[in-house]
């Protein structure tokens, strides 16, 4: 890692994006088209393939080519992969690896870097949550129509760490960027795994009321 002046926090390529929100022990593809972006993978490439991806804050669109702000709590990230293509475009896979808080902004180059620190991870046992999860998730594939995946509940009790099960879900719920900024920013896995929870319950009400659901908000 590229350690700052300050101790304890960290100097990244920082990577502001309008629609997405990635989680730790998730991944995310993107294709990079923009020179200042491009200049921002090859310089991280330099150093472990590291960098900040954050969500921009509503309004961006009016200085989207400047430093329009960005959400103080945002992901450290991994480039698993970068495929150059002929027109100058990148295609990268990120990996998500640590909750960071963006404590400032260096621009002295083509890119922004962020200083940032690790979010300190508090989190507890969640058995209560899971059971409502896992109730939850069947009730949605009934509701849907769709047939139970046999191995689901088997694939997701392998997840023993509540705080990658909080983010994994997070990460697939088909919920506005700002919705899952709010999931990335609590502390707790519990307290997560109960807004996801509350999410899917939200989307069983929408489609027993009467008022359709689109059958995408549904998980694959």
């Amino acid at each position: 890692m590229t350690r700052s002046a300050s101790s304890g926090s960290f100097l990244f390529p920082l990577l502001p994006l309008p629609n997405f929100v990635l989680f730790p022990g998730t991944f995310l593809p993107l294709n990079i088209f923009e020179s200042r972006l491009r200049a921002l993978v090859t310089e991280a490439t330099l150093d472990e393939g590291l960098l900040v991806q954050a969500l921009l804050r509503p309004g961006w669109e009016t200085d989207y080519h400047r430093y329009p702000a960005v959400h103080n709590v945002a992901c450290l990230a991994r480039i698993v992969t970068v495929e150059r293509i002929a027109d100058g475009r990148l295609n990268i896979l990120l990996e998500g690896i640590d909750r960071v808080e963006i404590l400032d902004e260096v621009r002295d180059r083509l890119f922004r870097r962020a200083v940032v620190r690790l979010l300190p991870r508090r989190s507890r046992p969640a058995p209560i949550q899971r059971r409502r999860l896992f109730a939850l998730l069947e009730a949605i594939f009934t509701v849907a129509g769709k047939n139970l995946p046999p191995d689901l509940f088997e694939r997701l009790e392998t997840i023993s760490n509540d705080d990658l099960l909080a983010d994994t879900l997070a990460h697939i719920l088909h919920i506005s960027p700002e919705e899952k900024q709010e999931l990335l920013e609590m502390d707790s896995a519990g307290s997560r795994l109960n807004s996801v929870c509350n999410n899917i319950l939200q989307i069983i009400r929408r489609s027993t009321s009467g008022r359709g659901t689109d059958t995408k908000e549904f998980p694959e």
